[in-house]
């Protein structure tokens, strides 16, 4: 399916930048405290694995109702009409430009750390 095509004059590569570096920096508190909880359930319930379980899905319930949070409030921030929107401005720079790319990276990194193991589990 192809992406509309972003208007550049309103859709900078520079104005995503900036919203991509605001959503990290927003984020990687939330990531760091839910880090240490999760450290916190493994350690203390490895001989409860179905507790542990139970404990991490609240965790990542939590987080991602924060992240959804802080993503709607720098939507708001930007003028980005929607979520959608978002994704064709980030599908339309990402292919061609290194630094959009290492951004979305660094963001889908954080998630990834946290529940690896969910993939496993």
């Amino acid at each position: 399916m192809a992406v509309p095509a972003i208007d550049e004059s309103e859709y900078t590569r520079q104005r995503l930048l900036l919203l991509l570096e605001d959503l990290r920096m927003e984020y990687t508190p939330y990531y760091i405290h839910y880090f240490h909880a999760l450290t916190a359930v493994y350690q203390d319930y490895s001989d409860r694995p179905k507790l542990a379980k139970q404990l991490r899905d609240k965790i990542k319930e939590r987080l991602d109702a924060k992240c959804a949070e802080v993503h709607t409030l720098l939507l708001k921030k930007y003028m980005v009409e929607s979520p959608q929107t978002l994704h064709e401005w980030i599908t339309h720079y990402i292919k061609a430009d290194r630094e959009v790319a290492r951004q979305v990276d660094l963001i889908d990194k954080n998630n990834d750390r946290l529940f690896a193991s969910e993939t496993s589990a």
